[in-house]
């Protein structure tokens, strides 16, 4: 049996403080992201997840270590969802905290399944740290991303996503970003495994260490998109109340504020080419309105400006979409150009067997239709958006799907968080930077009630605004140029590197295996 495999002996202690520090890993690792948005505290959490891994007795350890640190990161990093359930669902506190607990429990399988199959797997120690483990954290971060609707909120590229591995995103995404981040920890750990004695080894895992850091660097000066045109905007921040606690007759009350934001004169006097409002300003479906349906096409008339607005469509009786709309001033014409397509868990259909559930916090509109991208593209003075609503923004694989019909120059975002605390928007809005650098274009972020924002192509803030009812006026640079590697490809070229890792893994213990089994015969 190949030494390096076996455990060296334990300084850490009893199985106990092993999981208890694997915790307080997950713990550490949640600070990455807002409210703390430290990005070495996610690092850290992380490489000491897999020095303890390294130091487990069994396969049962390393699975219930991955579990406990999960458990741990996710419900500290999504604390924000007990003020949701608590503040405007009425659950009581205690049972609300229960649920944020076992709501990381569940996310929480995921790294006890990379861990589980680590050791399962049973490749020498130092390529477990350095590949298995590695390999099946990002294959596991996509999972949670696409199974049962997707969940990709806290997947650790997000920490980075203005540090330096934030470079790779236009390359191959978030997952990427992740992956580089978790390949370099373990390579970390690796060369920590290793004796002196084995030097050549040694330099090997230290060289992939830095090809990892200098690739980081190098993608950084790389320009993957060029400015084209540009758009006068005003974002439109109304702070109205959530559309939960209306009643059917306060669209002709919320309106008159959109209206009178949007006709205030712009700072020095610029003509604008688009005014954009959150999701949510209406109440209900625009179909069964009269004269506030029209509002925006009013204010698309008085300012000779496109309106782009949510709002939701019924064209038959009962059937929703989330839909965003554009009044234009040409024509006074008012069109649904786009409805929203991934649809949230819970909150916009209700997964089976969860009726209850629903039911009990009170959301409106659950039972919504999945709508489809547009025919042509939508284009506003020249340059084509590429639309998402809320929720969307978690998901840059169907984002590339706006590619394949236009040439977007702007990426717009409509949202509504008032059922989340402060921490679940800055999370959000981690995300639509990540966004940026994926696509290597701009977000324009609409928001309801805080932090609507104009994000650069490098993930950089040019312009964010804090809470409250504002406007946010902005010269918006467009940008074009050829889709960055990760629009054309997407997560298939990293899934695929990443089994290939999973496979030599499997490969390494079997070849431990044969050596061993050649020895006892000798």
């Amino acid at each position: 049996m190949d030494k390096e495999k076996q455990p060296r002996r334990d300084p850490l202690g009893q199985r106990s403080v092993r999981l208890a520090l694997a915790a307080c890993a997950g713990f550490i690792a949640a600070a990455g992201f807002a409210p703390v948005s430290l990005a070495g505290a996610a690092a850290v959490g992380f490489l000491a997840l897999v020095y303890l891994l390294s130091r487990s007795g069994s396969v049962l350890e390393s699975a219930l270590m991955g579990w406990f640190w999960g458990i741990a990161y996710f419900s500290a990093g999504l604390s924000w969802t007990y003020h949701s359930m608590h503040v405007y669902g009425g659950v009581p506190a205690v049972l609300a905290a229960a649920a944020v607990v076992l709501l990381g429990a569940a996310l929480a399988l995921f790294p006890m399944g990379a861990a589980f199959l680590t050791r399962l797997i049973g490749a020498p120690a130092s390529v477990s740290s350095a590949f298995v483990f590695p390999a099946l954290w990002v294959i596991g971060e996509w999972l949670r991303g696409v199974a049962l609707g997707g969940f990709g909120w806290l997947s650790l590229g997000y920490a980075f996503t203005e540090a330096v591995f934030g470079a790779w995103a236009p390359v191959g995404g978030v997952y990427l970003v992740s992956a580089v981040l978790v390949f370099a920890a373990g390579a970390m750990i690796a060369f920590m495994e290793i004796s002196k004695e084995r030097s050549l080894l040694r330099a090997a895992f230290a060289l992939w260490l830095g090809a990892l850091m200098i690739g980081s660097v190098a993608l950084g000066d790389v320009n993957w998109s060029k400015p084209e045109g540009k758009l006068e905007v005003r974002v439109v921040q109304p702070d109205l109340p959530l559309v939960v606690f209306a009643r059917p007759g306060d669209d002709a009350r919320r309106l008159p504020r959109l209206a009178a934001m949007s006709e205030r004169a712009a700072m020095g006097g610029k003509g604008l080419d688009l005014i954009v409002w959150p999701e949510s300003v209406y109440v209900q479906p625009l179909e069964r309105l009269a004269a506030e349906a029209l509002e925006p096409v009013r204010v698309a008339e008085k300012t000779g400006t496109s309106v782009v607005f949510n709002a939701f469509a019924e064209p038959s009786r009962g059937k929703f979409y989330n839909a965003i709309w554009i009044a234009q001033p040409e024509g006074l014409r008012l069109a649904n150009v786009y409805a929203k397509r991934h649809l949230v868990p819970f909150g916009e259909f209700v997964p089976a067997g969860f009726r209850w559930f629903v039911d009990r916090l009170g959301i409106p509109m659950v039972d919504q239709q999945r709508g489809a991208l547009p025919k042509s593209p939508v284009r506003v003075a020249g340059v084509d958006l590429a639309l998402t609503v809320c929720y969307e923004n978690m998901f840059g694989e169907e984002l590339r799907d706006w590619w394949t019909f236009s040439s977007p120059g702007l990426i717009l975002n409509q949202s509504n968080l008032g059922w989340f605390s402060d921490p679940a928007a800055v999370q959000f809005t981690q995300m639509s930077r990540m966004r940026a650098r994926e696509t290597a274009r701009p977000v324009l972020q609409a928001m309801m009630g805080g932090y609507s924002a104009l994000i650069r192509p490098d993930g950089e803030f040019d312009r964010v605004v804090g809470k409250g009812a504002q406007n946010l006026d902005l010269t918006v640079q467009a940008y074009g140029g050829q889709p960055t590697p990760f629009v054309r490809m997407g997560n298939a070229p990293l899934l695929a590197l990443m089994l290939l890792f999973v496979l030599l893994g499997i490969g390494a213990r079997f070849r431990v295996s044969r050596k061993g089994a050649r020895g006892a015969r000798n």
